[in-house]
């Protein structure tokens, strides 16, 4: 059963790429013409969330919404499995924007995606192209473009237990001065890594945690902000699990 439900979301999955690979040369017209293709590329990134969340046939649950502050936010969650982007895309209530490893600039299609809904793509490697794209994102928060996405332990965790959060993501929200949301995220690591990289239905849910403002961490160094949000992460995962 396992392969088959594999094979079906493939085929969703594939159908979902043609259709953004059709809608491309039409963004492009868009913004050849002095449109903006933005609001566009981002109903297709919520619906491409969706369309490949169903494909897995998994229920999907979102809690905490009345806690998100108005304005464009840095959110930071704890990352199971790359279905955690397609949750925030599908049904997160702000545009969001991500912050990728300079890698997955190299993907195709994929790449031109992130772009047109204003991801940024970092090299952890080179501390001047990290120090451009900081500045970068800092004006994108300050410019009110989209909220922006961060997954502070730097890597997925293959247990689900929560990794240390790397303490240089703070200095976003740090200079930017906006609020930070934590997320909480359980159930997507069943979906695919944690089933043997077959697909598998999974009681997928995402928990808005109580924004940090940025009044409660501007006189903390990243070190303690990064304990901060780590907490109220673990405290969100706490909840959902007990309340599951």
């Amino acid at each position: 059963m396992g392969y088959i439900r594999t094979a079906v979301w493939g085929f969703v999955a594939l159908m979902t790429i043609i259709a953004g690979v059709i809608l491309i040369p039409i963004l492009w017209l868009i913004r050849i013409f002095g449109g903006n293709p933005q609001p566009r590329a981002r109903r297709y990134a919520s619906w491409w969330g969706r369309a490949m969340l169903w494909g897995t046939f998994s229920s999907i649950e979102i809690s905490g919404e009345s806690q998100l502050p108005s304005g464009p936010v840095v959110v930071m969650g704890n990352h199971q499995s790359f279905f955690d982007v397609m949750v925030l895309l599908g049904y997160f209530p702000k545009d969001l924007s991500f912050i990728a490893k300079i890698e997955t600039a190299s993907y195709p299609g994929i790449s031109t995606w992130m772009k047109y809904i204003d991801c940024l793509f970092i090299d952890r490697s080179d501390l001047r192209q990290s120090s451009r794209i900081l500045i970068q994102a800092v004006d994108q928060l300050k410019d009110g473009v989209a909220s922006l996405v961060i997954f502070p332990e730097g890597t997925r965790s293959k247990t689900g237990e929560l990794l240390d959060f790397k303490r240089g993501s703070m200095k976003l929200p740090q200079r930017a001065r906006v609020p930070i949301v934590p997320v909480a995220f359980d159930g997507t690591l069943q979906v695919y890594e944690g089933n043997g990289r077959k697909i598998a239905p999974s009681k997928v849910r995402m928990h808005i945690c109580p924004p940090l403002m940025p009044e409660e961490f501007a006189e903390h160094d990243t070190g303690a902000i990064s304990n901060m949000v780590e907490e109220r992460v673990r405290q969100g995962l706490e909840f959902i699990r007990k309340n599951g």
